[in-house]
């Protein structure tokens, strides 16, 4: 969405009380393009790569918006920079381990020395859900909150030997991709969205998309060994059937009839399928031919599974091991700690220095100079707090408003991340821009709470019908109904309280 586009959403629902006239909107507008133009300049201008490297060239859209909602289409995600590079100093390894975690990815060398070491991502977009390998040195992964400008799930290629990743495709709104691994430069991955999950191949350079494997609501697991596809499906039968990557026909092989255990992942390598099932006796690791003969099983905890042949395969969760399947039974070998998911590679060729985000350090908020806040009648420490609080937000000072709210010990969070910036950010980047809306609820009318603080929106305090429809000039109609229809439960949308001495209290959402 262009930013005139999303400032005129922001504000619409809030005219009356910000009382903007036309011209308002319009330097309100104006600044915001001026502020992010010198942002973006500045942070092209600032990275040279030393020792006479070649300069990144960051290549932007024209008109992008600081705030990138999640795309809505499965279409290339052209909006990141892409470097152009030169060959940098690598670290090279055979077979290893490669783990998704809160700091980003690290990785195991899996041998007599086992070399690791970790890549890293821009602050406050560090953490990495999902990492697979691209078959020749390189990565392919998904931040759990995407660094802009990139579209909010994009999934990222990282090339061996290049400092910076490229962007592949981001997912349609509400929808979450999940790398899945590369074949001959085509990747494939899987896409879920309200309920349905499909399989869908693109060209590394994000061309040539296409669904492999339609939407259905039964896909559990799927597993890419070369040009062939192991996906495992169902709901009252599970099954587990190949495909052939090239042309997307089923193969006669693979488990069609219901097998007996729910199956929580699956790994293809060669002839062989390794399942992570769940039985009466606990979560087992179990071999299987593509043809459906049982090679024997093992208790394990866990519940990822990867493989790159019969003598090495991995299973974990929080702790990763490694070990030989070749006979009737797993044996691990080597134990590796781990955060989100873990890929097996073949080969890593990586740049040491290399990062895993955009480079730009943006945060998704666009300053705003409005109108100053009408008083309300409020207690003197009230009213300097509430414009304080409205100041921080309207500007985008996200330091310095997440200094107010640890000074004041004020709540933000139901739990998860410790830094209110951090919250913030992830927060936006996924759909609720947290400091807009504060913008919009100081101008509510407030009211006292039953700790006689005093609480924005009114609503929060009373629940009465009045204040309910006073929402009207906050809200959206769309944001309306979905806070209406929880009514009996209060107001669960953003609120903030201000205690009789200044204090800020609250500035949260949810239940």
């Amino acid at each position: 969405m262009r930013l005139e586009d999303r400032i005129r959403n922001e504000l619409h629902d809030t005219a009356e009380r910000l009382a903007l006239d036309p011209g308002e909107y319009r330097r309100a507008i104006e600044t915001a393009q001026r502020r992010r133009q010198r942002r973006i300049i500045g942070a092209l201008s600032g990275m040279v790569l030393v020792a006479g490297l070649v300069v990144i060239v960051l290549a932007l859209r024209p008109g992008d918006d600081v705030v990138v909602a999640p795309s809505s289409t499965t279409a290339p995600a052209t909006t990141a920079p892409s470097p152009t590079t030169t060959a940098l100093p690598v670290v090279s390894a055979g077979a290893a381990v490669v783990a998704a975690g809160p700091a980003g990815i690290s990785w195991t060398e899996l041998g007599a020395d086992g070399t690791s070491g970790v890549l890293e991502s821009d602050p406050f977009y560090e953490a990495i859900s999902w990492v697979a390998s691209d078959g020749e040195g390189g990565l392919v992964f998904t931040h759990e909150v995407s660094p802009l400008p990139w579209d909010q799930g994009t999934l990222l290629w990282l090339p061996a030997g290049e400092p910076a990743p490229r962007p592949v495709t981001a997912p349609p709104a509400q929808g979450m991709i999940t790398p899945i691994g590369v074949d001959s430069g085509r990747l494939y991955y899987r896409l879920d969205s309200q309920g349905m999950s499909e399989v869908i191949g693109v060209d590394l350079d994000g061309q040539n998309q296409e669904v492999l494997i339609p939407s259905t609501q039964e896909l559990l697991a799927a597993s890419l060994d070369g040009a062939v596809l192991a996906v495992v499906r169902g709901v009252d039968c599970t099954q587990i059937d190949l495909f052939m990557t090239v042309d997307g026909h089923q193969m006669p092989d693979g488990l069609s009839e219901c097998y007996p255990a729910s199956i929580t992942d699956v790994a293809l390598s060669g002839n062989s399928l390794y399942v992570l099932e769940d039985g009466s006796d606990g979560r087992v690791l179990r071999h299987l031919t593509t043809s459906g003969e049982d090679l024997g099983a093992s208790p394990v905890e866990g519940w990822q599974i990867e493989a790159l042949d019969p003598s090495t395969v991995a299973v974990g969760g929080t702790t990763i091991w490694v070990g030989d399947f070749s006979v009737d039974s797993f044996v691990p070998e080597t134990e590796i700690e781990s955060s989100n998911t873990f890929a097996l590679v073949p080969e890593l060729s990586v740049d040491p220095s290399a990062s895993l985000g955009s480079g730009l350090g943006e945060i998704p908020c666009t300053p705003l100079d409005l109108p100053a806040l009408a008083p309300q009648g409020l207690p003197a420490p009230v009213e300097a707090k509430r414009q304080l609080i409205f100041d921080l937000a309207s500007g985008c000072e996200m330091g310095r408003l997440a200094e107010v709210v640890l000074e004041d010990g004020a709540a933000y969070t139901f739990g998860g991340e410790e830094d209110p910036v951090a919250t913030w950010i992830h927060s936006a980047r996924l759909g609720f821009d947290v400091l807009a809306m504060t913008v919009r609820i100081l101008n509510a009318d407030p009211a006292l709470d039953g700790a006689g603080v005093y609480a924005w929106p009114a609503v929060h305090a009373t629940n009465s019908e009045d204040d309910w429809q006073a929402l009207s000039g906050i809200l959206s109609a769309a944001e309306f109904e979905q806070y209406y229809q929880f009514r009996e439960s209060g107001y669960l949308g953003l609120r903030l309280g201000i205690d009789p001495d200044g204090r800020l209290v609250y500035l949260i959402a949810g239940d």
